[in-house]
C-alpha cells in the first residue's frame, strides 16, 4: 500500500505560490478554498465521485472537518489507518498538499476509470485492491 508519488519541495513550492497570487499569501484562507472546491467536486456525478478520491477520502473528509466543518452531518464512518497512511503529515501546508495530491488521484482515476469504488493500492492491477465505503456519504446522498 503506498501514497501517490510526489514530490514535497515542488508541493509546498505550488502551494505556497497559489496561496501568494490568489489569496495574498493567506494560506489557512486558500485550504477553506480548496476545501470548498473539493467537497463540491466530490458531489458530483450524482453524489458519487467522491469514490473516485479512493484510499485518500479518508485524509480528504478529516481535512474539510476540520477546516469547514462536516459537510455531511454527524460523522461516524472513519478509517484512520487510511487516513493516517494517505496524508502528508509534518510539514508546513501539509493539509493543502494532501488535497493538492488527493485531487490528482481523483482526476487521474476519473480520466482512467470513471467513478468506481474499487482501487488498486500499489498501482497494479493485480495488486492490493481497495473498496471505498463511507456510510456518512451514503446516507447523505441517498437518505435513509
Amino acid at each position: 500500500m503506498k501514497a501517490y508519488p510526489y514530490n514535497q519541495v515542488e508541493l509546498r513550492a505550488t502551494i505556497e505560490d497559489a496561496a501568494k497570487k490568489n489569496f495574498g499569501g493567506d494560506a489557512k484562507q486558500m485550504l477553506e478554498f480548496m476545501c470548498h472546491n473539493t467537497w463540491s467536486k466530490a458531489l458530483m456525478d450524482d453524489g458519487q465521485s467522491y469514490l473516485a478520491f479512493g484510499p485518500y477520502w479518508w485524509a480528504v473528509k478529516d481535512i474539510i472537518e476540520r477546516t469547514i466543518g462536516s459537510q455531511w452531518g454527524e460523522t461516524t464512518a472513519a478509517n484512520p489507518i487510511m487516513r493516517k497512511v494517505f496524508s502528508i503529515r509534518s510539514a508546513e501546508h501539509a493539509d493543502a498538499m494532501t488535497l493538492l495530491l488527493a485531487d490528482e488521484y481523483r482526476r487521474t482515476r476519473l480520466a482512467s476509470y470513471g467513478v468506481s469504488p474499487h482501487h488498486e493500492l500499489d498501482g497494479e492491477e493485480d495488486g492490493d485492491e481497495y473498496t471505498l465505503e463511507d456510510g456518512d456519504m451514503i446516507q447523505f446522498v441517498f437518505g435513509s
